[in-house]
């Protein structure tokens, strides 16, 4: 495995001398949908004066799971569902099961849909160790009851983890409290005996890939992780797992990392999202100004697969950004934006149409303009159910709300349809 440290800009394959500005965009509104009002102070699920600190969403069972670690370090889940309402008009209402208790002491946690798509949860304790456990459903009365397997060690010093899935198995990217960034992976045997032994999951041990790692964001692409780092120096780079020729797959070899390319200094932090097949990049730099681009496929090489890549660009949405998430819908990249004031919007990237002659039009990249939604804004996650975006929000009180958007009929003249939101829902 090829061990590498962070280039300089000038020994970089693709390099972009940071955001440049282009056209600010206007906000506009959909009649009927602009605004919704701040969310009031939630109950407290879990005792007075307790609140949310880090919330993660996985749908299982075709289900949003919520993950949770409480203002005393205490991991919970829960999920939503849909109920009928037992008064007229009897219709179907989205519901809370309610929190379950999982573990004291918890810092930080990633959640991936793992073996036999249960959900697995990666747990940084207070301690800085790293523990893995998962969810499963049993077949005991009562049925699908959920289970918990209990804890598993993986490593002490951890700072951050990130999971994600590539040929089969599952791959885990830690940054340690030093810095560096190692990934490392899971991997099933295969019996050789006779008679046969079960299969076994086993974790391949880390492999180093840099030191001065602030951030990473991992995205699959052209069949392959593309790992999106932010050093200590507010530099952003992209580069990818591969698995070299004659290598072979885990247990046996190690996938090897291509090495870095430079896209831009100053960045602050980066949130990645495919669309139109590509990986956008969503960049908040140190002037808390949000940028977007994308990388697209320039040319394929079998030395180090899956070849290189180009950058487009940066293109200027908005300034005083603080936190932005993206989920997808209606095929178009939706972005939930908390900016400096805490207020929380929406819009959408989308592809128009400009007329260059007689009859030629040429496409382009457009944005929607922002819709405000509430203020006192901490955090938002998004995620998808029932075919629209569902927001999960954290106030500044620490308070956890949902929410959703969805496509209704304006009731004025022309009776266009719009987007609409649900309101907010305390858990």
């Amino acid at each position: 495995m090829s061990a590498s440290t962070i280039p300089g800009p000038a020994a970089s394959l693709a390099a972009e001398v940071g955001p440049s500005s282009t056209q600010a965009v206007t906000r506009t509104v959909v009649a009927g949908y602009q605004a919704a009002a701040a969310p009031l102070a939630a109950p407290v699920p879990l005792g007075s004066g307790v609140g949310v600190k880090q919330v993660v969403i996985e749908n299982w069972n075709n289900t949003p799971y919520v993950f949770m670690i409480n203002t005393n370090d205490e991991l919970y889940y829960g999920h939503l569902t849909t109920t009928l309402v037992s008064t007229l008009p009897y219709k179907t209402a989205n519901t809370f099961s309610g929190w379950t208790f999982v573990t004291g002491a918890a810092k930080e946690i990633t959640v991936d849909l793992g073996k036999n798509n249960n959900p697995y949860i990666y747990l940084i304790n207070t301690n800085n160790d790293l523990y893995y456990g998962n969810l499963s459903t049993g077949t005991a009365f009562p049925s699908n009851q959920v289970a918990f397997s209990g804890w598993s060690f993986l490593t002490g010093a951890a700072k951050d983890v990130t999971v994600g899935q590539w040929n089969g198995n599952t791959y885990i990217y830690l940054i340690n409290t030093n810095n560096d960034l190692y990934f490392g992976n899971w991997y099933t045997t295969t019996s050789t005996t006779f008679p046969p032994v079960p299969s076994q999951t086993l974790f391949a041990g880390w492999n180093f890939i840099t030191g001065a790692a602030k951030q990473v964001s991992v995205d699959l692409w052209r069949g392959y992780p593309y790992l999106y780092l932010i050093n200590s120096n507010d530099e952003l780079y992209y580069g990818n797992l591969y698995f070299a020729q004659k290598t072979l797959p885990p247990p046996i070899g190690h996938a090897s990392f291509s090495g870095w390319n430079f896209i831009t200094g100053a960045a602050k932090q980066v949130t990645v999202s495919q669309w139109q097949n590509n990986p956008y990049l969503y960049l908040i730099n140190s002037k808390d100004e949000l940028y977007y681009g994308n990388l697209s496929a320039l040319s394929s090489s079998a030395t180090i697969p899956p070849g290189t890549s180009k950058f487009s660009g940066w293109n200027f949405i908005t300034g005083a950004a603080k936190q932005v998430a993206v989920g997808q819908w209606q095929n178009n990249p939706y972005l939930y934006l908390i900016n400096s004031n805490d207020n929380l919007y929406y819009g959408n990237l989308y592809t128009a149409q400009t007329q260059t002659g007689p009859s030629t039009f040429t496409s382009y990249t457009a944005f929607s303009g922002w819709t405000f939604l509430t203020g006192a804004a901490k955090q938002i996650t998004s995620g998808t159910w029932q075919s629209n975006p569902y927001l999960y929000l954290i106030n500044s009180n620490d308070d956890l709300f949902f929410s959703n958007l969805y496509t209704a009929l304006i009731s004025t003249l022309p009776y266009k349809t719009g987007t609409a939101f649900s309101g907010w829902s305390p858990f």
